[in-house]
């Protein structure tokens, strides 16, 4: 089953980009190099004691940096439940959760004070 949200479709279309996580094609272009360090950085600094040689398991629904950076963005301006997050990206809302854990902090520390990223429902 394909994802129900075209991702390459939204980074062509400046008002479809905007109306799906609210930033413009330019800015998330800007956005993108600084998260892609990130999430490396982020990965490389996780690495645990693996059941699987890696690239073992199911293989990633968000393949590059620019889909997982959309996938936050479009979180945080949609802000789906996970049930329905998990639909749009085809996966257990489960993995959305986890998504959303691990990407969300990334981008908090490096979106240089644009917005917060937090919702009203966060505690402080």
């Amino acid at each position: 089953m394909k994802q129900v949200i075209n991702i390459n479709r939204a980074l062509k279309s400046e008002r479809l980009l905007k109306a799906l996580t609210g930033v413009s094609v330019a800015e998330f272009n800007t956005l993108l190099p600084s998260f892609d360090a990130a999430v490396t950085k982020s990965k490389r600094e996780q690495k645990t004691n693996r059941k699987r040689a890696e690239g073992g398991g199911r293989k990633h629904t968000l393949l590059t940096s620019q889909h997982q950076l959309f996938f936050i963005l479009f979180y945080l301006k949609c802000y789906p439940t996970f049930d329905l997050a998990g639909f749009f990206f085809d996966v257990d809302r489960s993995r959305s959760w986890h998504w959303v854990q691990e990407l969300l902090p990334i981008l908090e520390k490096h979106w240089l004070g644009r917005w917060s990223c937090r919702n009203a429902r966060s505690a402080p």
